[in-house]
């Protein structure tokens, strides 16, 4: 009887997420990763390589640099700056009830879509400081020539792993 019961739950066993890598000891969900292209959507990024590009890659490489980076108080965005960035990505809704079935979509508050904005303003002023600084020609082109130099080993050092489906 129990074996029938565990049968059963299994058959009507829903997949909320999917873990799709892991960076370090940090996952990378396919909710993390819908997430960021649905963010980006409304929030374009001053840093050409954050534009483009595979979503997992980006995603992955925000993991990296947030953990590089979030204990130096010179990356820390400004919080005029991240209020000013929430309430033009929030304008970006034709209507306010858009906005708020993004927030709900996502499980976020207000304070919740700050924090993720303050978390990608953090790498975007990183990845200037480390890599656009050093550009003479910042095409897109060179951009990510460069910031491709400056990941790699990054990267590697991570140790990235991707998780096949079943």
């Amino acid at each position: 009887m129990a074996s029938m019961l565990l049968m059963v739950a299994l058959a009507q066993a829903e997949v909320v997420d999917r873990i799709v890598s892991v960076v370090g000891q940090d996952v990378v969900t396919q909710s993390d990763v819908e997430f960021e292209l649905a963010l980006a959507e409304r929030d374009a990024s001053p840093i050409p390589v954050f534009e483009a590009g595979e979503v997992l890659a980006r995603v992955e490489d925000y993991q990296i640099l947030r953990r590089l980076a979030s204990s130096v108080r010179l990356f820390q965005p400004d919080p005029s700056e991240v209020e000013e960035r929430l309430r033009a990505f929030a304008e970006s809704f034709a209507l306010r009830a858009d906005y708020a079935d993004f927030l709900r979509r996502w499980g976020l508050d207000g304070y919740g879509l700050r924090g993720e904005l303050a978390m990608r303003m953090l790498c975007e002023r990183y990845v200037q400081r480390n890599v656009g600084l050093a550009l003479r020609d910042p095409t897109p082109w060179t951009w990510r020539e460069a910031y491709e130099e400056f990941m790699v080993p990054l990267r590697r050092q991570a140790g990235i792993r991707h998780i096949e489906e079943w």
